[in-house]
């Protein structure tokens, strides 16, 4: 055979198998633009960044009064639940301070028993004396109105008698009588009346014992006063002491321990953080030229790195009223003149309404695609 025919002999056995290349290409043409067109109609139709990560609202736990850490009853990645006991700081001082402040409120309440029978005891004296003193006036001014009484008409028969024995129609005798019996009742008007002041002066004592009365209420409004006091430090030193058993405020998950048992926790300093594994969301950083058409409860696609190919729901629940440059450390300041355009990015909080079933942790990287208008 010639080697023309053998040429040609190949160029035909090898024909089918070009054409097979030739239509995976075009195939694979085809499905490049289709997918290129997808590609290029989300991006018109979704705003898409991979600034993104999951984030969950942190509960940092720390103690309402300072000490040693007694117990730490839970660790990192443990679930617990609102009102669950976390850990316990040493109460031993707690309990010696209750226990004062519960002394010194029984103390407060026997002082005020005492001072309490004490004006009780004024009251009732300052009673017995009023009672005393104006039945001892109304007696003496009975007394003194029945001498001036008697008075008047012994006065009255003196100087009849007196006019009588003058004309001799009676005797000196009968005259003497009358006369003595003047004096007499004279003299007896005038101890009454001077009686009479006595049982007046003597209403100085109803004074005397009412101010006892109003010293003593004012001793016991004082003893009241430092019952009360003695109360709210009991109630204080009993809110101390309830304060050395931490427990959570949340359903959720302990994320971090900063301390340890026999560590040293004072207010404002956590002993651990906690979040809700129901309440995690997405913080997005939208570029701002990308912002345009996004709105608040738009559906969003989510790709978190760690499932790679399986795409996830939610939707925009926030759209930042700033751009995150507005809080950083150090903001930039372009009066000086140095300016260079950079694209901002807006915070966009969006909340997750299907995870299927996927475990979501704080601090994963996701992209989104927001759908816009």
């Amino acid at each position: 055979m010639s080697t023309e025919e053998e040429q040609e002999e190949k160029g035909t056995k090898g024909t089918p198998w070009r054409k097979v290349i030739l239509a995976i290409g075009v195939l694979g043409l085809i499905a490049a633009i289709i997918k290129g067109g997808f590609w290029l109609h989300y991006r018109f139709t979704h705003a898409t960044t991979d600034d993104a990560f999951v984030e969950a609202d942190l509960v940092n736990i720390s103690p309402l009064v300072s000490g040693h850490i007694a117990t730490l009853l839970v660790d990192e990645a443990q679930k617990v639940k609102k009102g669950q006991l976390l850990f316990t700081i040493d109460d031993r001082d707690y309990r010696a301070r209750l226990a004062v402040a519960e002394a010194a409120l029984q103390e407060a309440r026997h002082l005020v028993q005492l001072k309490k029978a004490t004006w009780e005891k004024a009251q009732k004296a300052w009673e017995l004396t009023q009672k005393e003193v104006y039945q001892g006036i109304v007696q003496a001014k009975a007394q003194r109105d029945a001498a001036l009484a008697k008075f008047t008409m012994a006065k009255s028969d003196f100087r009849r008698f007196q006019a009588l024995y003058q004309q001799r129609v009676i005797g000196k005798r009968r005259f003497q009588e009358v006369e003595t019996a003047f004096k007499e009742a004279k003299e007896a008007l005038k101890a009454k009346k001077a009686a009479y002041r006595r049982a007046l002066a003597q209403r100085d004592r109803i004074a005397l014992a009412k101010k006892t009365v109003q010293e003593a209420q004012k001793a016991l409004e004082a003893a009241k006063a430092t019952l009360k006091k003695a109360k709210r430090k009991v109630k204080a030193a009993q809110l101390q002491l309830e304060h050395t058993r931490v427990k959570s405020p949340i359903t959720g998950v302990v994320a971090k321990k900063f301390m340890n048992p026999g560590d040293f926790a004072s207010p404002g300093y956590p002993v651990l953080s906690l979040y809700n594994q129901e309440e995690v969301y997405i913080i997005a950083n939208l570029e701002e030229t990308k912002a345009r058409g996004v709105r608040l409860g738009a559906p969003v696609d989510i790709w978190v790195d760690t499932y790679p190919g399986v795409k996830l729901k939610g939707k925009v629940v926030r759209i930042g009223e700033a751009s995150a440059a507005k809080f950083a450390l150090i903001p930039r300041d372009v009066t000086a003149g140095e300016f260079t355009k950079v694209v901002q990015r807006i915070p966009i909080k969006i909340l997750f309404t299907d995870t299927k079933g996927k475990r979501l942790v704080p601090g994963m990287s996701v992209e989104v695609g927001i759908e816009t208008k």
